[in-house]
């Protein structure tokens, strides 16, 4: 429930469907989040529909339609498209259809109009790159290796970061909060020349996911996997890390 207000709220910006993860001993569970009526829920921000100045509560069915299709011909900057607030009233009504469409919702097999709306959804998405939480740090003078995970890894890559200082290793830490990532993300990776990618999964998804949306080659991101069903310990992290410096150093 403490995140639910805050996920509520952001959902409001990108309009996209969102998702809290909430990792307990290695395991994954995925509470989707949908979209709040306005006003139901105390301290959570409403969710405004998107429609051009002007538009008045009072509009009709037929009005409302209007006002949508206005609205999405206008150039949308931020990707983020017009809609009437659904399941509220009858002027919040929609029909959306999974096939090919145009931006006004109709059927279409226009190579062009299908374009317009992929790029359209493409700028959606670097919206929500820079409105969603963004990531949080633990920096020391002198690291010269990155530490990048999201989620419960937290308490143990803290007391790794601790034990590997003793021993004369210096990182700085990157906790993600958030996908499609933040440009912070990108930053953070492109200041080392090796970067360990902590995780509790047998095929290193953030990994993955990292190489693909910052460009970050590969071969400076070294996974550390632990995905034996119980919570990753610091000892491992530590260990992991020493022994791929020292082969390194070699």
């Amino acid at each position: 429930m403490k995140l639910a207000a805050p996920v509520y709220s952001l959902v409001g910006i990108p309009q996209l469907p969102s998702t809290v993860g909430v990792a307990a001993s290695g395991n994954a569970w995925i509470v989707c989040v949908p979209a709040p009526s306005k006003g139901t829920s105390p301290g959570l921000a409403p969710r405004v529909p998107r429609t051009p100045a002007g538009a008045v509560e009072s509009a009709t069915p037929a009005q409302s339609a209007v006002i949508a299709t206005r609205s999405v011909a206008l150039k949308v900057v931020d990707g983020i498209a017009a809609r009437t607030l659904p399941g509220v009233s009858g002027k919040g009504a929609y029909f959306t259809r999974g096939s090919g469409h145009d931006k006004f919702g109709a059927y279409t097999e226009d190579a062009a109009a299908y374009q317009d709306v992929v790029d359209r959804i493409k700028r959606k998405f670097e919206t929500a790159a820079r409105e969603l939480p963004k990531p949080v740090y633990s920096l020391q003078d002198g690291a010269d290796i990155g530490i990048v995970f999201v989620g419960s890894p937290d308490a143990a890559v803290r007391e790794a970061v601790d034990r590997l200082r003793e021993q004369g290793i210096r990182a700085d830490v990157m906790r993600i909060r958030s996908f499609p990532f933040a440009p912070e993300v990108t930053e953070f990776l492109d200041r080392y020349p090796t970067v360990f990618v902590v995780e509790m999964n047998r095929d290193a998804q953030l990994r993955s996911l990292l190489a693909i949306e910052t460009g970050t080659p590969r071969d400076r991101m070294v996974s550390v996997l632990d995905y034996a069903g119980q919570p990753i310990a610091a000892e491992t992290l530590v260990t992991a890390l020493t022994t791929h410096l020292e082969g390194v150093a070699r």
